[in-house]
């Protein structure tokens, strides 16, 4: 099984001059923690990173002759999350059944989470990770007016890694080329085209997505609750 690790975002929202997947926690940039995920794990034989085209150089100079084995390729991306997931599954083996799609910018995918995504795929062609939601969530319409209000027990927030059978998602990406929508997760496309059902594995609260300044000081926190800065496991 290969893993994309997408690390496309050029660091708007998180304000500064370094995109969010360079900044370091606890000396170490976000984007090494993801890697680590991939490069511990016994499910992954390699993995593929997809970089803004701006990073492309950086990146490279970061991560070379840090020891990191499974590392295949660093790629420059697209002009969205769609245009460089394509990207990351044509840079995949041929010989590959199963490939992770992950953000970077989630640095603490568990073990836990990750046998759980593995053992799905054995039964579905495709797997997302979401966690309950907590909040109500409400749909406007014009002039800022509640549509509906739907049941909280139904909602999920999603989370990565997306998980899929290669053959099913790269089905996916050429049936867009032909019929572009508007997704921003790739389970959508998978869902769009009628492809396979696609399971749920649960998430986690920890497995944050790191996107405003903020989000580092709760980093720091998940790191400092798990002693030595290890993925949990339990």
């Amino acid at each position: 099984m290969q893993a994309i690790i997408l690390a496309g975002g050029s660091g708007t929202r998180f304000g500064g001059g370094l995109a969010k997947q360079f900044i370091k926690i606890s000396g170490r940039t976000v984007l090494e923690r993801s890697m680590d995920v991939f490069e511990n794990s016994p499910y992954i034989s390699s993995y593929i990173i997809v970089v803004h085209e701006a990073y492309h150089a950086y990146t490279t100079e970061l991560v070379m002759g840090q020891g990191f084995k499974k590392l295949s390729q660093i790629v420059k991306g697209g002009e969205n999350r769609s245009a460089s997931s394509q990207i990351g599954l044509d840079a995949c083996d041929s010989d590959t059944e199963g490939v992770l799609i992950h953000d970077a910018v989630r640095p603490f995918l568990s073990d836990r989470m990750l046998d759980d995504i593995v053992a799905a795929l054995q039964q579905y062609d495709a797997v997302n990770v979401a966690v309950p939601c907590t909040d109500t969530i409400i749909k406007i319409g014009e002039g800022q007016l509640i549509e509906d209000v739907p049941p909280r027990k139904y909602l999920m927030q999603v989370q990565t890694p997306q998980a899929f059978k290669l053959a099913t998602i790269k089905e996916a990406y050429r049936l867009y080329q032909h019929n572009p929508i508007e997704v921003s997760d790739d389970c959508s496309l998978v869902l769009h085209f009628g492809l396979s059902p696609v399971y749920v594995v649960k998430g986690e609260e920890t497995n944050i997505k790191i996107t405003y300044a903020k989000d580092i000081e709760l980093a720091e926190t998940i790191l400092g609750q798990n002693h030595d800065g290890k993925r949990r496991s339990e």
